[in-house]
Parts: C-alpha cells; sequence; structure tokens
C-alpha cells in the first residue's frame, strides 16, 4: 500500500519535525547497525510527536487510551484518528527502517523488519498482538 501524503501532511510532519527535537528519533532510521528495539522506540517517539503528545507522555499505549477516551465521551466519536497502538507503532517503524535501509542500499530480510512470508508473497506484519484479550474474544 502506498502511502500519499497532501501538501499539509507534509508541511504538518516538517512543522513537527522542527519544533520537536526528533533529530536523534530520525537519525536511527539512517543507522545501519541498530536493533528492532531500538528502531521501535525511535518510531514511537516520532508517532507520539506526530499526534501531538505531551512530552510528559511517554507510553504510546497509554496517551491512545486518554486519546480514545476524549473520543467516546465528545460530541463526536473520531476513532479514526486515534494513534496506533504500541504493537502496531512497533511493527510500521520496522517497516520503514527497511525501507530507508534499502533506499540506502543496504540489503535486510524482511521477514525481519515487519513483514512475513506467505507463499511466494511478503505481508505486512500489522502487529504481533490479539485484537482484544482472550476473555473478551471468547
Amino acid at each position: 500500500m502506498m502511502l500519499i501524503f497532501s501538501i499539509s501532511g507534509k508541511l504538518k510532519i516538517s512543522s513537527v519535525l522542527s519544533k520537536n527535537d526528533l533529530r536523534h528519533a530520525v537519525s536511527t532510521f539512517y543507522e545501519e547497525n541498530v536493533t528492532a528495539d531500538e528502531v521501535a522506540a525511535a518510531g514511537e517517539d516520532i508517532i507520539r510527536s506526530f499526534y501531538s503528545a505531551p512530552q510528559s507522555q511517554t507510553d504510546l499505549d497509554a496517551y491512545r487510551y486518554e486519546c480514545f477516551l476524549k473520543c467516546v465521551t465528545g460530541n463526536r466519536s473520531q476513532l479514526s484518528g486515534l494513534p496506533p497502538s504500541k504493537a502496531a507503532a512497533r511493527e510500521h517503524s520496522l517497516r520503514v527502517y527497511l525501507q530507508v535501509q534499502t533506499w540506502l542500499g543496504r540489503t535486510l530480510d524482511p521477514s525481519e523488519w515487519g513483514w512475513e512470508r506467505t507463499g511466494n508473497s511478503l505481508q505486512p506484519v500489522e502487529t504481533n498482538l490479539q485484537p482484544a484479550p482472550p476473555a473478551i474474544l471468547n
């Protein structure tokens, strides 16, 4: 799936990156030898900034829950605007890292960076968690 950013989207990204000191987080995606956990942490920092989380909020899942409560108790329910879960953000960040490394001419195994092999194709791993606790699913 290809993401197309509007001009206002590009301006927001530029504004967020310049307003918040995310240079270290962004540089992580350009480094050659980093762990998946380091990539996930950098991605989470960037995503929290894009969703305007306060600096004191360091847990993406907790911030997602706060946003959810505001959505369901407000006049309009905009659940599509919620930040991703920490698990989903991790997988997205791994795929972004793989893409940046590919652009830099480095070859990595996609199955270690947010993709899974199904037959002869690759499918993105959206999250490694169930959509709800087992008790609720049953």
